[in-house]
């Protein structure tokens, strides 16, 4: 990882303010404090999808040893999850910011991130048995 990920957010914001001084357009330090924000917001959800993905698939019949060859392929699997997830967000994010500004995108952020709290919520209390 870069040393731009020690930053903390208010020199996010402090950079922010320096930045067509410097030759940056301002939206990329906008986009940066919104991508901490969901990479923190989003673990829960993701968590929830997680167990839900495992209740769902789990063996029913003789699961002795089906375990053993999922050991290699479940990490991988749930980390291409996270990146795609974190991904997305990070490109509604920037066209959030670059098509409204950052204190609506900001808004709308938090929103998406509410409702998908939410479906995965919905998604978790729809499993039976």
């Amino acid at each position: 990882m870069g040393s731009w990920h020690c930053c903390a957010s208010s020199e996010l914001f402090a950079a922010q303010e320096i930045a067509l001084e410097t030759g940056y357009i301002p939206q990329v330090f906008e986009t940066e404090i919104l991508n901490r924000l969901g990479s923190c917001i989003f673990f829960l959800p993701m968590a929830i999808i997680t167990i839900v993905i495992g209740w769902r698939f789990r063996a029913r019949q003789r699961p002795r040893y089906l375990f053993i060859p999922l050991l290699p392929v479940l990490p991988v699997v749930f980390n291409g999850l996270a990146y795609l997830y974190r991904s997305i967000l990070s490109i509604v994010g920037a066209s959030l910011i670059l098509a409204l500004g950052f204190s609506t995108a900001l808004i709308l952020f938090i929103i998406i991130l509410a409702l998908s709290f939410l479906l995965s919520l919905i998604l978790l209390a729809s499993q039976h048995g």
